[in-house]
């Protein structure tokens, strides 16, 4: 891994990332993020976060990743609040890696490090994609353009994939193999063992009456073909923002290939170099961020005035809370286009069903609208409780009022299981190790957990055993489906930048997304329409509007 070097007048990077830390606590209090009566609270949460980071030996990684982001920053380049579980940082927050204050949401530290597993931190970093390249040119420059790399991905042949290739070979209709393919899985881990088509055969009778029809010398070439190539490299990729650093030269160290877009890249995968100890940075684009960054080139706006910029409505002057007010009617009139990640047609009758006004109602639309919460029928029962439509009870303990009162009493956030089970006797890093097992829908492996962890202390239980174990027989349900608070608070508060900038900067918003959905029919016709109904029916014309 690269060494930070230290600058001059600090004895090691400990003691320059506490000076930083400090620094930046100073700040808070002073804009008035932090106040006065919770800086112990603060300083507490440091010290936990400091203490893990400095014992795994991460503090070079943190300042290696705030310099660039720093870098970004002092270069007017646009970085979103967050992104995933790194916004549950207050160290993050502190060094303006992240621009979320984590106590603030209830984001924890364990979801993102968590000290009962040993795993890297990972801190994923999205620029406007305009200005992504010379983000990662600052890095390569900073650190050597020998020593950074971005890192191959390869994709490979899955049984779908290759039933429907050979089928093809073999001449076999296709309304046959069409059918019989969707019973099987299409997706194959790239580090994992992966099963023969004998196996899945065995297990899937459509298979199995399919390989019987055939006639028998082509029954068994059809099947060793697709165990002899099922999980071989299919092609070779680019890993989305995954680049390797080093303090040496990195073909001294591993096989390096040649990429037509990208230079050099590594051979090995991310995962094989994260556990062999390579740093691993992730620098990712998002076009919004670009679009967002145009819009206040032509208004005048810094990317202070827009990081400073407060979400809350009670912490607005009377002028800005007008543009607020109008962001959140957009929002509840279904106007969602061109709003990050709120464009589809049926996450924004989500949107408008919660007639959001606050931060986190855009959050828990955000959480809400998945697949596995939609199937569970617990996205139409937030809704309806939301609306007055159902009465909004907590059927798990009273215990946990506090934590499921601010989502209609139905658990949608993979904190909020953390939490119930800190205030059941875990630590949150146990917690958080329990929830990634009930994730699995294993309830005896919940118990066993549980017995190792908990039980056997009973002076840290809040309840008794078996009223754990109900809680654990129902919260288990929602374990699979239950998202990210994290990543759901930082990608809404893009969201609202962009609701912002549309209510506040209607024509310019309008002229950036025309310049940059140029060419794009499809893009231009929602464009059009929304000009429309956004600036009253203007006069559209090449080179104005």
């Amino acid at each position: 891994e690269p060494q930070f070097i230290t600058p001059e007048g600090y004895e090691n990077n400990k003691e320059y990332i506490h000076k930083l830390l400090k620094d930046g606590l100073s700040e808070k209090i002073k804009t008035g993020h932090i106040s006065q009566e919770d800086i112990d609270i603060y300083i507490d949460r440091i010290h936990t976060e400091l203490t893990l980071i400095s014992d795994k030996g991460y503090v070079d990684y943190f300042l290696l990743t705030r310099d660039f982001c720093g870098w970004a920053y002092e270069n007017q380049i646009l970085q979103s609040p967050g992104r995933g579980s790194a916004a549950g940082s207050l160290i993050c927050w502190l060094l303006g890696i992240t621009r979320v204050n984590p106590i603030k949401y209830d984001l924890f530290f364990e979801r993102f490090m968590n000290p009962e597993r040993i795993k890297e931190p990972d801190i994923d970093n999205d620029f406007q994609d305009s200005e992504r390249q010379r983000v990662k040119d600052y890095v390569a420059k900073r650190w050597g353009s020998s020593n950074i790399a971005p890192c191959a991905a390869y994709s490979r042949y899955t049984a779908n994939t290759l039933f429907r290739e050979v089928c093809k070979q073999f001449g076999v209709e296709f309304s046959k193999v069409n059918k019989i393919a969707k019973t099987i899985s299409g997706h194959t881990s790239l580090n994992k063992d992966v099963a023969s088509f004998t196996d899945i055969m065995e297990k899937n009778a459509d298979i199995k009456e399919f390989v019987r029809s055939l006639p028998n010398d082509q029954a068994e070439e059809f099947v060793n073909i697709i165990d002899t190539v099922i999980g071989n490299v299919r092609n070779v990729t680019i890993a989305g923002g995954g680049t390797i650093i080093s303090s040496q030269p990195l073909h001294e160290m591993m096989p390096l290939r040649a990429s037509k877009d990208e230079g050099i890249i590594t051979e090995w995968q991310v995962d094989e170099l994260t556990k062999m100890k390579f740093l691993k940075i992730d620098i990712l684009g998002i076009s919004t961020l670009s679009i967002i960054k145009q819009i206040m080139n032509q208004v005048g706006m810094t990317i202070d005035d827009l990081y400073d910029m407060p979400v809350d409505r009670e912490e607005l002057s009377e002028e800005e809370q007008v543009h607020y007010d109008r962001a959140y009617q957009l929002l509840q009139e279904g106007e969602t286009q061109g709003i990050f990640q709120f464009g589809g047609s049926n996450i924004t009758r989500c949107l408008q069903k919660m007639i959001p006004t606050k931060l986190e109602d855009i959050a828990a639309v955000n959480a809400i609208y998945r697949p596995g919460v939609i199937k569970s029928g617990a996205m139409e029962a937030f809704l309806r409780r939301r609306n007055g439509e159902e009465e909004s009870l907590n059927d798990y303990h009273p215990l946990f009022d506090d934590i499921l009162v601010p989502t209609e009493n139905i658990m949608i956030y993979q904190e909020q299981f953390i939490q119930m089970f800190n205030k059941l006797g875990l630590d949150f890093g146990k917690a958080d190790i329990l929830r990634r097992i009930a994730e699995t829908g294993d309830k005896n492996a919940c118990y066993k957990y549980l017995d190792d962890n908990l039980y056997n202390e009973p002076s840290r239980m809040a309840l008794s055993v078996d009223e754990t174990n109900k809680i654990v027989n129902k919260v288990i349900e929602a374990a699979g489906y239950l998202f990210n608070k994290s990543h759901a608070i930082s990608y809404s508060q893009l969201a609202y930048w962009t609701a912002y900038m549309k209510a506040k900067f209607p024509e310019k918003f309008i002229e950036v997304m025309f310049n940059h959905h140029h060419g794009d029919q499809d893009n231009q016709a929602i464009n059009l329409n929304m000009a429309k109904k956004l600036l009253n029916d203007p006069v559209i014309s090449l080179g104005n509007i």
